[in-house]
């Protein structure tokens, strides 16, 4: 079925709702997607700040409109044994007393709440541990939204990443995705030597994190430049394109600068606001700022420039003799 369209700021016609083998609903293109595309912005549908317990999930699920309440119910369900202890802390009751829907609607959230917040369509979207689409929220919109990091072909899956880190190596992204209670099989946690091959390259990107950590605190920015510039390779090479690959170009950027070389810091400044443009569009907040850093350090260059091909001054002795010899 095609996404249900609330909003005219993305282009949520791009895609359908459909099953999606041994994972349930999932999101899938019904035509190429260009990178950057905006493929959903929407506002929370449940949850609103850290605060959120599962009385308040309980509260805002009756006040949807039976439609939304419908479409939410669709949505997949997990408890893991955390969750369920958390919930029956917060709301002083055993999870089998309550009703058959009350312990739906609370193990609907608990697999779907993205930072304590619900998404009618974001929360579609399936995990892959090389994802295809990036969401953040933009403040200027009051919206989360969701961007294509690369071009998607018709009829292909749309996906996000669950877990925060890029870093993380086979074993302990499984361990970060038990609480959804599902075994990820993207391509890169499938037992293949290629995959076994990325994973012996992200269990670098795991030592190289801790590293660049380290040199950034005793400002050794000449290793932070070229630590982050490994970096940024071996997450290219992993198929890992999205903002965490700006975050490791911001990081050569910043080290250019704490170096003096502006047209070097222009140049990976460039890169960052060139996937960040894609990842959260021109509108977000992040980018604005971003685009004014960029046009403050080209305009630092010409200054630079117009002054390394100013003329000398002349002296005002070099004036009279000059006048003199004449």
């Amino acid at each position: 079925m095609a996404a249900h369209c609330d909003s005219a700021a993305d282009s949520r016609h791009l895609i359908d709702v459909k099953v999606s083998p041994e994972k349930g609903l999932g999101l899938f293109a019904n035509a190429d997607i260009p990178r950057g595309t905006r493929i959903i912005a929407e506002p929370a549908l449940l949850g609103k700040n850290a605060d959120y317990t599962a009385k308040d999930v309980m509260k805002e699920f009756r006040s949807l409109s039976p439609t939304q309440q419908s479409r939410y119910l669709e949505l997949h369900g997990y408890l893991s044994e955390d969750i369920k202890s958390q919930f029956e802390q917060e709301l002083g009751n055993k999870m089998q007393k309550l009703s058959a829907q009350h312990r739906k609607v609370l193990a609907i959230y608990a697999a779907n709440a993205n930072g304590r917040i619900i998404y009618l369509h974001g929360s579609i979207f399936n995990h892959s541990c090389i994802p295809n689409v990036h969401y953040e929220h933009n403040s200027n919109l009051g919206m989360e939204t969701f961007h294509a990091i690369h071009d998607i072909a018709a009829g292909e899956e749309l996906t996000i990443t669950y877990i925060h880190g890029t870093y993380r190596t086979r074993n302990q992204r499984q361990a970060k995705l038990a609480k959804w209670g599902f075994l990820c099989t993207c391509p890169a946690c499938v037992d293949t030597p290629a995959a076994s091959k990325a994973d012996l390259k992200r269990a670098q990107m795991f030592d190289l994190d801790k590293l660049i950590a380290a040199e950034y605190l005793f400002r050794d920015w000449e290793s932070v430049r070229k630590s982050a510039q490994k970096m940024a390779a071996l997450q290219r090479s992993v198929g890992l394109i999205g903002r965490d690959l700006s975050k490791a170009y911001a990081k050569v950027a910043w080290a250019c600068y704490q170096l003096g070389d502006r047209r070097m810091e222009l140049l990976w400044g460039t890169k960052v606001l060139d996937i960040d443009l894609f990842c959260l569009g021109p509108d977000n907040p992040h980018c604005v700022w971003l685009a004014g850093q960029v046009v403050d350090i080209v305009k630092a260059i010409r200054k630079e420039e117009a002054q390394e091909t100013a003329p000398e001054p002349t002296s005002k002795e070099s004036l009279d003799a000059a006048k003199q010899g004449s």
